[in-house]
């Protein structure tokens, strides 16, 4: 049989790569892209086994991804310093290395620990993506032929790396797609579900008018409001700030709204609500979370609000000549620590007077300078606007922080207006 001609050699190589590289394109999911291109490395270089080191930027490593041989089970996910070994050569200077004999090669480190596989030669070549950037390195083991390997197969088996490195990254993007389509779902899903864990009516008494609204910073957030109806002249106002913001934030306000609501099902004490409300809280959350809450027992035949504020913005009544008196009364934030002493006052709502309700959203919004809307320019809004109906001064007040923020709000924001009409 005669010795095949380089020319002939060269074409069945290259016909080879496109047939390899069409194999490699074929595949999608992650794992099975690497098995091909394990596979397409053996085959390329007629070598007993292959190996790929996939770089991790954040630990500057080489990680053994899918080794083919007897020991892959044990050796996958082996890590080394990228400067070590003849991988790391090949990752650190970007260039491919065929090693005939690895036993002169002062850069051979040895074979990976636990693996029984005996090294006695290598063509190794860098995995470079279209721009250019190294993600790993590709190497062929021991070749099954006495001629060894070919030097003139690594620009080849450099192309055909660089095609698996593209392929690689394909397939990462997709995924990280996918993934973000997947969370965009879910976060839209429990924005949706949050939505109608807010109020989803406005209770009727005569002689008020009432309105709230919460506008998260993120899809989802730990700001709460409510107004719960106790009986025919009675409801309950609530206004609660989550610590942090997203979706841990609106967990744990599902589980303060469910709470709330458990405790005003079964009696109207508000001191008796607080009490087991931050005992719920405390018990069913981290040291480091906490709740800041206002809850407000209103009575529409006596005018009289009753109420604990819990370490929360304390709310204003503004009366009819632009006096604000502030609702301070209470104790410290819940969730830390239970019990925890809290004082329950009444205050009264005059003909004219506006309560309103707001959480730090409002006060600590900020221009884009980074100076905050803060607690005297929000007090100044509220003596400027007499507006008796709560629709009008809370459209006012959304359209003066819009303004304020020019669109780059940072922190959930919830507010409340109830006017008595007389």
């Amino acid at each position: 049989m005669h010795p095949m001609a380089p020319s002939d050699r060269y074409q069945e190589r290259l016909s080879l790569l496109f047939d390899l590289i069409a194999q490699i394109n074929s595949k999608m999911e992650l794992h099975k892209l690497l098995l091909a291109i394990m596979e397409s490395a053996k085959t390329m270089t007629q070598a007993e086994a292959s190996s790929l080191f996939l770089l991790d930027p954040q630990t500057d490593e080489l990680i053994l991804t899918v080794p083919t041989g007897d020991a892959s089970d044990r050796v996958t996910g082996f890590r080394m310093p990228k400067s070590q070994g003849i991988a790391g050569w090949v990752a650190t200077q970007r260039q491919s290395l065929l090693v005939p004999d690895v036993t002169v090669d002062p850069r051979f480190g040895g074979d990976v620990p636990g693996s029984g596989f005996v090294t006695r030669a290598i063509v190794c070549v860098p995995m470079q993506n279209a721009d250019g950037e190294l993600i790993g390195v590709l190497q062929a083991i021991n070749p099954i032929s006495t001629n060894g390997f070919f030097e003139d197969d690594l620009p080849l088996f450099k192309r055909l790396a660089d095609q698996a490195a593209i392929s690689i990254e394909r397939e990462r993007l997709l995924r990280e797609f996918l993934d973000k389509q997947r969370m965009e779902e879910q976060l839209a899903l429990a924005r949706d579900i949050q939505r109608h864990l807010w109020p989803r009516t406005i209770p009727k008494f005569e002689g008020y008018s009432l309105i709230g609204e919460s506008r998260p910073a993120l899809e989802v957030g730990g700001d709460y409001y409510d107004f719960i109806p106790v009986d025919d002249h009675r409801m309950v106002l609530v206004m609660g700030d989550v610590s942090g913001k997203g979706v841990g934030a609106a967990l744990i306000m599902a589980t303060l709204r469910a709470s709330i609501r458990a405790q005003f099902d079964k009696h109207d004490d508000v001191h008796r609500a607080i009490q087991s409300i931050n005992k719920t809280v405390t018990h069913d959350t981290r040291p480091t979370e906490f709740v800041t809450l206002f809850l407000g027992l209103l009575d529409t035949r006596t005018h009289k609000l009753t109420y604990v504020n819990a370490g929360h913005n304390p709310p204003y009544i503004r009366l009819t000549d632009g006096e604000l008196i502030t609702l301070k009364a209470g104790g410290p934030v819940i969730g830390i620590m239970h019990p925890m002493p809290y004082e329950v006052k009444t205050a009264e709502l005059p003909a004219g007077a506006t309560l309103v309700l707001f959480t730090d959203g409002v006060t600590e919004a900020e221009d884009a300078e980074g100076e905050q809307y803060g607690e005297a320019r929000f007090e100044e809004f509220l003596r400027t606007h007499p507006e008796t109906d709560p629709k009008e001064v809370h459209a006012a007040i959304w359209a003066e922080l819009e303004a304020f923020q020019q669109g780059n709000q940072a922190d959930d924001i919830t507010l409340i207006f109830l006017h008595r009409d007389f």
